[in-house]
Order: C-alpha cells, then structure tokens, then sequence
C-alpha cells in the first residue's frame, strides 16, 4: 500500500507544473546577468584605466617609437572594452537608472569614435588629446551614476 502511494506521489509530482517563476529556478533575470558581466568587464576594466594613468598627460613623442606603439596597443585594448560595456548598457536600457542611462548615451558616442579612429589607424598614436599629449581617463563604476 506505502509503495502504491509513494508511486501515486512521485507521478503527481512529476506532472504538476511547477509555479515558481522561471528564473528563479533557471538561474538570474535578465538584468541582473546583464549587471553580473558588466561588474566581470569592470574588474577587468579598472585595472586597464590604472595602467593608462601612467601615460596620461604625457607628451606622446617623449617615448620612442616602439613604446608608443604598446601604449598605443593598451589604449586599443581600453577602447574595444569600454566599447563593449556600453554596448552591453545601451542595448539594455531598462537594466539601468535614468540618470545612469544618460550618463551611458552620453559617453558612448566618444569611446565609439575612438575605436573607429583605432580601427582605421591602429598604429597612430589615437589617445592624442590633440595637444601631443596622452588623454587622461578617469575610472567609476556605472553603479555610481
């Protein structure tokens, strides 16, 4: 008799649908993956924008050839990052604030320019702040906005 009520039990169990929501079951909402990868792009990110702060407000041309371009191959790396990130925030929109949606349509344009100047000329020297010197980046995290 236990055994007929236990298969009873494991039966009616199998086939009543679940009513829990489905990402809380299936791992995280859409916007709380989308906030997971951008704090991922961040750790990689601050460390990048540390290491720019070496060169920033440095005359380009106090560096020798070879060294201008391995800065010039770290600010790439920096640009195609930050392109990336606000990709991931401007394609997400609802994931964020109103003022930090401003704040990502406002920056975005500007790193987006500077990859395309990367991509056309990627062994100028592109983080010219149009004086001879290495622009300077600063380093927030979007959840401060």
């Amino acid at each position: 008799m236990k055994r007929v009520l236990l298969s009873c039990a494991l039966v009616l169990g199998l086939t009543v649908p679940i009513s829990s929501p489905s990402h809380a079951i299936f791992g995280l909402s859409k916007c709380e993956k989308v906030k997971k990868q951008i704090l991922a792009y961040e750790k990689i990110e601050k460390p990048l924008v540390k290491d720019w702060q070496n060169y920033a407000g440095d005359w380009i041309h106090s560096y020798s050839g070879e060294s201008q371009l391995r800065i010039q191959q770290r600010w790439i790396n920096l640009v195609n990052l930050e392109v990336k990130m606000y990709t991931l925030e401007i394609n997400n929109p609802k994931c964020f604030t109103n003022s930090q949606n401003i704040y990502i349509k406002d920056v975005y344009p500007a790193w987006k320019k500077h990859q395309s100047i990367n991509r056309f000329d990627p062994t100028a020297n592109n983080a010219d702040n149009g004086n001879g010197y290495y622009i300077s980046v600063s380093w927030d995290s979007i959840y401060n906005q």
